[in-house]
């Protein structure tokens, strides 16, 4: 039942800027286009110009029976991530982080995002 959703959760299925990005009129789907060891990144055109980005953080997941269960004790994997290897053109690019729904600054090259074990950061990029 809705009305007993904690609030962590309410906020996960309700979260405006993630439905926009799932419900884009240009109906793409995000596709892998770099992995760089534990991370895959994955990237999903928007209607209006833009881009969603995916940070997968896919850790060791599948190499031992133990790593399928999360124990607790998971650090997160510090990721920097290259724009150009989401296959963006050079330039700046304003970065917003779409589960946060927060500002991250305008960015040239490369930025630093913390990736959950097992988790996702999802960027919305856009020109400044």
């Amino acid at each position: 039942p809705i009305d007993r959703l904690d609030p962590f959760t309410l906020g996960l299925l309700t979260n405006d800027e993630m439905i926009a990005i799932n419900q884009d009129p240009l109906g793409k789907q995000a596709v892998l286009v770099h992995r760089d060891g534990p991370v895959q990144v994955r990237v999903k055109p928007l209607a209006n110009g833009e881009f969603a980005v995916g940070l997968f953080n896919t850790g060791s997941f599948g190499a031992t029976p133990q790593s399928y269960f999360r124990w607790n004790d998971e650090a997160p994997t510090a990721f920097q991530f290259r724009l150009a290897d989401a296959g963006l053109p050079s330039g700046s690019w304003a970065v917003r982080d779409a589960w946060r729904q927060q500002d991250l600054g305008v960015f040239r090259e490369k930025l630093k995002v913390s990736i959950p074990h097992h988790g996702v950061v999802v960027l919305r990029v856009k020109r400044p």
